[in-house]
């Protein structure tokens, strides 16, 4: 009996680009005098298959902004371990 093994995935390569803007967001740095604000930043965070999320990339961060645009980011795919299937979390902090 013979037994086919499937052929290792080719590496990805090439560059995703995002676009990303905020509303709303919560205000996390308290000021005495003015008004409360944020300094919020995006991460995309791999999904491995035991469950557990692997941080994989932080983008920019907009300084003093509860509705902040980004601006476009390019991530490397290599950066996102490879697979163009694997689930992706995005999260601004």
């Amino acid at each position: 009996m013979l037994a086919e093994a499937a052929a290792p995935a080719a590496p990805v390569s090439g560059t995703l680009h995002l676009g990303m803007r905020g509303h709303g967001l919560d205000a996390k740095d308290v000021a005495l005098f003015g008004k409360a604000s944020s300094d919020p930043y995006v991460r995309l965070l791999r999904v491995l298959p035991s469950g557990v999320r692997a941080p994989s990339w932080r983008g920019t961060v907009v300084k003093q902004s509860l509705d902040p645009m980004w601006p476009v980011e390019e991530v490397e795919l290599s950066k996102l371990g490879g697979d163009l299937h694997a689930p992706l979390v995005m999260q601004v902090s």
